[in-house]
């Protein structure tokens, strides 16, 4: 029997298409990584505890991914998440992880900066106080606008 190159020509050319655009996705973009700052973001804090001081609301967060994925980020795209839900009064360090930052699909990250926050909490009250006002004087007449 002679080899005939035409036998089963559809599957060969739907194998060479397929693999054209697999190297074609796959191998057209570079993977970069790129240093981009974040917002923080505190979730689970306890109701009775009040944040003292001030936290920061940015950090920096080493991002890889492909080039053409990166340079499409936005403001918001990536945000990292601060778990308070083991918080207690006094001040206490927070580690950041890089599995606690929210990131688009295709971009990984692979460190935060810093990797710990310090953070001071109190606990809070909450009363209703009476309040009494002393007036003294008249208040000046009511005057209307364009008049």
């Amino acid at each position: 029997m002679a080899y005939n190159p035409f036998r089963n020509f559809g599957l060969k050319a739907m194998a060479l298409f397929i693999a054209g655009l697999v190297w074609f996705t796959m191998g057209g973009e570079y993977v970069v990584e790129r240093i981009v700052q974040v917002p923080l973001e505190m979730r689970n804090r306890p109701e009775q505890l009040e944040l003292v001081g001030n936290p920061p609301d940015l950090v920096e967060v080493r991002l890889s991914g492909s080039s053409g994925l990166l340079s499409r980020l936005q403001t918001g795209d990536v945000v990292a998440i601060l778990d308070l839900g083991a918080a207690r009064p006094g001040s206490r360090l927070f580690h950041l992880r890089t599995d606690e930052v929210r990131t688009p699909f295709g971009v990984t990250v692979s460190q935060v900066v810093p990797q710990t926050v310090s953070l001071a909490f109190e606990l809070g009250e909450t009363r209703l106080v009476p309040i009494r006002a002393d007036i003294e004087g008249e208040p000046a007449p009511v005057s209307s606008a364009g008049a």
